[in-house]
């Protein structure tokens, strides 16, 4: 096990730092990470002010643990002085405000503010404390509590702006690796790139990542062939001898208001670009969960299996309540043809993070290929029970894929009140999803009543003409799919020459696929094989001829 320590520093206040690092931390933990996050920016102090984090009034923090210690002469218990954010209730499980079930996420603020913080924040001597009370050998206790107690995969430290004590002990002792946010200014750009020098001129240097923010939208020309801003990003490249790769947008709602926009239901640049900000953390990391799973990724595509089966004891040994580690330990299996060994590693994964939605997907594809399926039922019940009364297309997906197995185990009746339920989440925006689940509706209604109602499929030939007046751009097994399924549609309006033109265009359309492939077909309610699936294709025509569709069903 080994934690990460990262510390987000600025010369100059306004560059929206601590907005970063929580951001950062709660799209860490959305995807699975332990996050602990400290606050030592003791004058100007934030973590503590976003509502996500309901951090209750007067909670303790770094500075009473500080004090303690000078005080009593001993390192108080660190529980008693961080606070664990609980998760949102209004998460979503696909949006990108989810987190994950692994994911935690804790914080130690500056400390209680209350009208004694700045008296207990003044008493604190930081020189003196390195150089009379062993302040290396406290904070070097602190890291190991924190490591010991919480176990987190990473530690993001907010730094106190400017040359201060407080800032080295934040940049030269407790990281490594230092994210160094400016804005373009030569103010900010100077100030930088001299505690850039500092960093890597100390006894540890740690890693840097440099962040321009923010960086407005402008495009003013210098006259030269240059913008303004490709002069700043060029001078920053100077200063600081490296390539800015990595950008936060000006945001005004920023601007406005302390918010986690990860976990906000809308994406945004500036989402994207924390989440650029935190894979990058992630990649510095040169040990620990993350590079675990990165160096396995590499040793299986190499076939470097020795080093695949170090890492796979490693992961075992050290991660082994980590869904992301027994997918890994998974894809080994697979790897050396150890089907049951897979199978397990997968189940074990989904147990430890039933909303891993690798897991759970890899899960579901093994049942469904191996034809198990009231396991598989009993999975997507357990999903949708744990994701119940929450609006997202996620919970669409699950209805809409319980829908189709339970037509596939023909119970029509149950699969119709799925697909009801997921109409009424269904986005309006998106018109193909509308024309399935119109079809779906139809259809189930079909077999349950064993009778052709026409008026529940005038609807579903609408929609289908409204989005395929012109080419199609559906891959051949997409439209192959849609194709045949329209022919149903079409014969239950009475409209039997434009049913048996649908079965001919699925037929032009399957010699742009390849014989392995899989399609999905209707009158199954799986995916079969390329053969079976032209076999059933036939089958429908002949129906058509007999006035009838293919499952016996007659047509007036």
């Amino acid at each position: 096990m080994h934690t990460f320590w990262t510390t987000f520093y600025s010369y100059k206040g306004g560059v929206g730092r601590s907005m970063s690092l929580a951001n950062v931390a709660a799209s860490l933990a959305s995807e699975g990470r332990r996050v602990l996050m400290i606050d030592f920016d003791l004058e100007a102090p934030g973590l503590d002010s976003f509502d996500e984090f309901k951090v209750p009034k007067g909670r303790v923090g770094l500075v009473e643990y500080v004090c303690h210690y000078l005080q009593n002469g001993v390192a108080a218990a660190v529980n008693d002085y961080i606070h664990e954010v609980k998760k949102l209730d209004l998460v979503d499980s696909d949006s990108p405000c989810s987190v994950s079930s692994e994911g935690k996420l804790w914080l130690m603020t500056s400390g209680a503010k209350n009208d004694a913080y700045n008296e207990r924040r003044l008493s604190i001597d930081w020189a003196d404390l390195y150089e009379s009370r062993e302040g290396a050998n406290f904070f070097e206790n602190l890291k190991a509590e924190i490591e010991d107690v919480y176990r987190p995969d990473y530690v993001l430290v907010d730094s106190r702006t400017g040359l201060t004590d407080v800032g080295g002990v934040c940049t030269l002792h407790l990281p490594d690796l230092v994210v160094l946010l400016f804005s373009l200014n030569e103010q900010n750009l100077q100030g930088i790139a001299s505690v850039a020098r500092v960093l890597r001129d100390s006894e540890k240097y740690p890693q840097i990542i440099p962040v321009a923010t923010p960086v407005p939208n402008i495009s003013v020309s210098t006259g030269d062939g240059e913008t303004l801003l490709d002069q700043r990003f060029q001078r920053a490249k100077e200063l600081l001898g490296a390539e800015v790769k990595l950008t936060l947008p000006y945001s005004s709602v920023v601007a406005l208001k302390e918010r986690i926009l990860v976990w906000g239901q809308r994406k945004t640049l500036l989402c994207h670009q924390y989440g650029e900000l935190a894979d990058a953390i992630q990649k510095a990391n040169p040990d620990g969960l993350d590079f675990l799973v990165r160096e396995a990724e590499d040793a299986l595509q190499s076939l470097e299996m020795d080093r695949v089966l170090e890492i796979g004891e490693i992961l075992k040994a050290e991660y082994s309540d980590r869904s992301d580690s027994w997918l890994v330990l998974a894809n080994l299996a697979q790897a050396l043809g150890e089907s049951e060994e897979m199978e397990s590693a997968l189940f074990k994964a989904l147990e430890i993070a039933p909303d891993n939605l690798t897991a759970s997907h890899r899960v579901e594809g093994l049942l469904t290929t191996q034809g198990r399926n009231d396991e598989l039922l009993d999975l997507i019940n357990q999903r949708i029970k744990r994701a119940n009364g929450r609006s997202s297309k996620s919970l669409r997906s699950m209805h809409v894929s319980r829908g189709e197995l339970y037509m596939k185990l023909g119970n029509a009746v149950l699969a119709e009140a799925d697909y009801k339920k997921a109409f009424a989440l269904l986005d309006s925006d998106d018109p193909e999803s509308t024309l399935g689940l119109k079809f779906n509706l139809a259809e189930a209604d079909r077999r349950s009543n064993g009778v052709v109602n026409p008026k529940k499929w005038i609807g579903v030939v609408q929609t289908f003409e409204a989005i395929s007046s012109g080419v199609s751009s559906l891959a051949a097994p997409l439209r192959a799919n849609q194709t045949q399924a329209m022919h149903i549609a079409y014969a239950c309006i009475g409209n039997i020459e434009k049913a048996s033109s649908l079965l001919n265009e699925t037929e032009k359309v399957l010699k742009h696929a390849s014989s392995q492939e899989r399609v999905f077909s209707v009158a199954e309610y799986e995916h079969l094989p390329l053969s079976k699936f032209q076999k059933i294709n036939q089958e429908m025509r002949d129906a058509l001829d007999r006035g009838e569709l293919w499952d016996g069903m007659k047509l007036d």
